[in-house]
């Protein structure tokens, strides 16, 4: 695009250099004359220095306002065009009123005070919105969509980014605001409910590594789950919600691991040179809770594996999956743990698959 402009302004400043020189000639010309005039009048005097004026004849007057007009809209156009490009969200917010954006932003709830345990007045009341219900589990995924998908009731909760952070929030559905759950200067992700609905599993940056933390939905509180400067994300729950399946880096590799709901030292499941992550622990069905799936590269293209928790070692794990034209990602077991649907991250349309 701006090759077309480029050339255009070549062309005008040729143009406006040797309309320049013309001019500059003609008033040359006339200083010329002046200059030969003065010295026949007053030859024993030195003539004063020539003052170059520049004046127009009237067919040339056109031609220059033509000329100045083409600039002034050339380097316009320029700025224009160079701000586009520098700024491609400019182009974006032009839109923004015809479509639907994100929310309006409620009032930042949490302390910014990462090391503090004490639940926050503020939080406590905006988490009583919530409504904190357990249903019982349907028995499976239905065909189609029920035809209000609001009238299911429910929660989704999940982290947004603005401002420079990514935080947490809650979306009732059928509620028009959603409620903001953490703020501050850092980033806090992978937000996992626990099965009573109570507690949210998260990993967070906020004291400088990222770990896993576990923010009490009755009460506000948040605690750290796990410690240390090894990356910790993508927590998932045991169905009696007594431990949590994660990702950890850990001796130059990505593996996965379990911990106590409760904290203390995490159990390291994986140990293959190829990296193993965004794990999915079964849910109370069959085998009850006794299974992990997760995404592995270990077959040189990422695909789904499953281990059982009664017999936990690499020679007994089974792939699930073998598409070198996929890319596997967030497995996710249905409530009855018959079927494991999962997102390809090489499909442009977020494509979802189950198997």
């Amino acid at each position: 695009m701006l090759l077309p402009m480029y050339r255009l302004a070549d062309r005008l400043g040729r143009v406006i250099v040797k309309s320049g020189l013309k001019f500059g000639e003609a008033a040359v010309g006339q200083s010329g004359r002046a200059r030969q005039s003065s010295t026949a009048a007053s030859a024993s005097t030195k003539p004063a220095r020539p003052v170059v004026q520049l004046t127009l004849t009237p067919a040339q007057v056109p031609v220059a306002a033509v000329i100045l007009l083409l600039t002034v809209g050339l380097v316009a156009a320029a700025t224009l065009a160079f701000d586009r490009i520098t700024h491609p969200m400019a182009v974006l917010v032009t839109f923004v009123p015809t479509m639907a954006g994100p929310p309006a932003i409620p009032t930042m709830l949490a302390t910014p005070n990462p090391a503090a345990a004490t639940p926050d007045p503020n939080v406590v009341e905006q988490l009583a919105q919530i409504n904190v219900v357990v249903s019982p589990l349907p028995a499976g995924p239905t065909v189609t969509a029920p035809p209000n998908p609001l009238s299911i009731g429910g929660t989704i909760y999940y982290a947004y980014r603005h401002e420079g952070y990514t935080n947490l929030w809650a979306q009732v559905l059928g509620r028009p605001q959603p409620v903001r759950l953490t703020a501050g200067a850092w980033d806090d992700r992978d937000p996992a409910i626990s099965p009573d609905g109570r507690s949210l599993a998260f990993a967070s940056h906020r004291e400088g590594s990222w770990n896993l933390y576990i923010l009490d939905l009755t009460t506000g509180q948040t605690r750290r789950l796990t410690s240390g400067p090894e990356f910790k994300a993508n927590p998932y729950w045991s169905p009696d919600g007594a431990y949590m399946v994660f990702e950890i880096y850990r001796q130059d590799n990505l593996d996965i691991a379990i911990i106590s709901a409760q904290g203390g030292d995490y159990i390291p499941l994986t140990s293959d040179p190829a990296a193993d992550y965004e794990p999915a622990w079964s849910p109370a069905g069959q085998p009850p809770g006794r299974s992990i799936v997760w995404v592995s590269m270990r077959s040189g293209n990422p695909d789904l594996w499953r281990m059982s928790l009664d017999d936990p070692f690499e020679p007994k794990f089974v792939q699930l999956t073998n598409t070198p034209a996929i890319q596997e990602s967030n497995p996710a077991f249905s409530p009855n743990g018959e079927v494991v649907v999962y997102t390809d991250a090489a499909s442009p349309y977020d494509i979802t698959w189950q198997h």
